[in-house]
């Protein structure tokens, strides 16, 4: 009989016997290790905290609201510790200072993150023009990796589109409601035609004061236009009027 043989047996036995012994502790600190580094991930990078002025805030959040339901004003902050964002929210600052000194004027903004890309579109309604009210919009389109704007070239080339793309949406997208208010007796086409209506609009240029934004993985053109009439158009239209879908999603990567 090997003794030898036996008795190295018996020592991996009791070696396993050993680690059985504590696995159950050994798993538990890896779990607790593992969930460690999961909440800092968490914390940290999956909500941009690394990248925060303010790690208390969201990525943009109300840095003025006046609280009124009628004629809200909310003015949102960028809340990314970077050289670049902070001219942005000077920017904003500067932007939304001639609503402020009037009566009635609203201002609203919203934000959506889509993988690296963090979209920000404030929305303003001048209610003090004496004819009908204007709307226009203003939006950022942020590298969270880099800290840095997205070029609108660059945006519509993730989605693989051009202005010429952008330009026959709107127009497309003008022509149906043009259509549309016809079929519902808004206009008469003996009375207003499609440039007429265009016209009320005051629409030139498709592309003029278009502005992009990406919702949900979808890019978005925000195109400004006046949407009262002495036909009463302004009952036709809605919020939603003012957001042209150019693309539902942007390629994957090959």
């Amino acid at each position: 009989m090997n003794f030898k043989s036996e008795k190295n047996l018996k020592k991996k036995k009791r070696n396993l016997q050993e680690i059985k012994k504590y696995l159950p502790a050994i798993i538990g600190t890896i779990l607790i290790v593992a969930l460690i580094l999961y909440n800092y991930y968490v914390e940290n990078y999956q909500n941009y905290n690394y990248i925060k002025k303010d790690k208390s805030q969201s990525l943009v959040y109300i840095k003025y609201n006046n609280n009124s339901e009628k004629y809200p004003i909310q003015v949102p902050y960028i809340n990314i510790d970077s050289e670049e964002i902070d001219a942005v929210n000077d920017e904003i600052d500067h932007l939304i200072q001639s609503y402020l000194q009037e009566e009635k004027n609203v201002i609203t903004y919203e934000y959506d993150i889509n993988g690296i890309i963090l979209s920000l579109v404030i929305k303003m309604i001048n209610n003090n023009t004496g004819y009908a009210p204007t709307i226009s919009f203003k939006t950022y389109n942020i590298n969270l990796d880099r800290q840095i704007i997205v070029l609108d070239q660059d945006l519509l080339a993730l989605y693989q589109v051009n202005t010429q793309d952008v330009e026959e949406k709107i127009k497309k997208t003008f022509e149906n409601h043009y259509l549309k208010e016809v079929e519902e007796g808004y206009l008469i086409p003996q009375e207003c035609d499609y440039s007429c209506f265009l016209g009320y609009r005051e629409v030139e240029n498709y592309l003029d004061g278009v502005q992009y934004y990406v919702r949900k993985g979808q890019l978005i053109a925000y195109k400004p236009f006046i949407a009262h009439s002495i036909y009463g158009e302004e009952n036709y239209f809605t919020e939603d009027d003012f957001e042209f879908l150019i693309a539902k999603e942007a390629p994957a990567e090959s």
